[in-house]
């Protein structure tokens, strides 16, 4: 194939599928190695690569800049399919709404939206700073009739992409911002951890309020929908198993988020606490600060419980 000695020479654990015309490995551009799962994915026809865990994704001459190799000279028509967009695209095509338990007139967002209410919902999501790849990785979308109508839908998924749990949020004019799922959902918000079915595989877990708040972290955040984590999801978190667990909510949260790492280091599990600025969350910082308040997690311990109570007082 026209770029398979190029990436089978820099990705760990290369290996090839669909008649040699696919490959996967374990991400070089991030901590992958020993997953369960190898997420980057290479179409070795045209060069086009894109790793499911960091969400990263491009050609053979990024892919050749990135790793260190100088002089490398892709052909330009190939180069033109630079991106993953359309890799994503066709996988949304694939999915059924009515299948896979989301509500009544759901439509996925794909950035190519022609009606009025597709196009104000996707300006929604990029006015949030989501980008169209991330949009279609979380199988977002919104409803355009029905009890939904006028919402941006983030569904929680379990591992088929069936719906468990979702998010209604107003992108139009509602007095009620967030509107909660009906009975006919699978599971209630305690029940389950946002975007769980990607994570559990991490060696890192982060743990935010809000779905938005764990996209801006990165395919190893969950979201537990408010300030406080139930039983039912410190379980699931110690049955993933990942070496350690951050807790992420927002600034305003510190006390909670200090309570949430003793309860889940009562499970045995690892636990650091973020400090976030008080009116900050995670969503609304920039990468380079909020992966500094990540790196700075405090293990937990008793002082820490102790100073985060005497702050709230």
């Amino acid at each position: 194939m026209r770029f398979r000695a190029l990436f089978e020479q820099h990705l760990e654990g290369f290996e090839v599928f669909s008649n040699g015309t696919q490959a996967q490995a374990f991400c070089p551009f991030h901590d992958d190695v020993g997953s369960s799962k190898k997420g980057f994915n290479v179409n070795l026809l045209t060069g086009k690569w894109y790793c499911y865990s960091c969400q990263m994704g491009g050609g053979v001459q990024k892919f050749s800049r990135l790793v260190g190799v100088k002089d490398y000279e892709p052909d330009v028509e190939y180069e033109r399919l630079d991106g993953i967009e359309d890799l994503l695209r066709d996988e949304v095509k694939e999915l059924k709404p009515s299948w896979l338990n989301y509500p009544e007139g759901f439509s996925f967002v794909t950035g190519k939206e022609d009606g009025v209410v597709g196009k104000a919902a996707c300006k929604y999501l990029l006015d949030r700073g989501l980008t169209i790849p991330q949009i279609m990785r979380y199988r977002i979308g919104y409803c355009y009739v029905g009890r939904y109508k006028g919402r941006i839908i983030v569904p929680t998924l379990d591992e088929e992409e069936r719906v468990q749990y979702f998010v209604a949020r107003t992108f139009l004019h509602a007095e009620v911002p967030y509107l909660n799922p009906s009975n006919s959902i699978v599971r209630g918000k305690t029940e389950v951890l946002f975007n769980y079915q990607n994570a559990r595989s991490m060696s890192q877990i982060v743990i935010c309020e809000g779905v938005f708040d764990a996209i801006a972290v990165g395919p190893n955040a969950v979201a537990v929908f408010g300030k406080t984590i139930s039983a039912q999801q410190a379980n699931l978190l110690a049955e993933a198993g990942p070496k350690e667990v951050v807790v992420a909510l927002d600034g305003d949260a510190y006390p909670q988020a200090m309570e949430m790492g003793q309860i889940l280091a009562s499970y045995g599990l690892e636990v650091r606490v973020a400090r976030l600025p008080r009116e900050a969350d995670p969503a609304s910082l920039n990468r380079l600060d909020l992966s500094r308040y990540l790196q700075e997690a405090k293990a937990i311990g008793t002082k820490e419980i102790l100073e985060a109570k005497l702050s709230a007082l």
